[in-house]
């Protein structure tokens, strides 16, 4: 499923703002999403970022590429 998600998140999002990383241990998948120049309030594309992801549903196809 990480790898549906980091699919997803890389077809809707400017990734030129993105970093994504992937810790996996036994059983535990973790995706997480930092925006470079993060501070405490959320930026328009902070909010944009967590707004896409909302929609991300694990059961979809997963997307095709360009």
């Amino acid at each position: 499923m990480i790898q549906s998600l980091e699919c997803f998140a890389r077809k809707r999002l400017p990734m030129y703002d993105i970093e994504v990383a992937w810790v996996i241990q036994p059983r535990i998948e973790s995706f997480t999403v930092v925006e470079l120049d993060g501070g405490n309030e959320p930026t328009a594309a902070k909010r944009m970022i967590l707004r896409t992801l909302e929609e991300f549903d694990p059961d979809a196809p997963a997307a095709k590429p360009d």
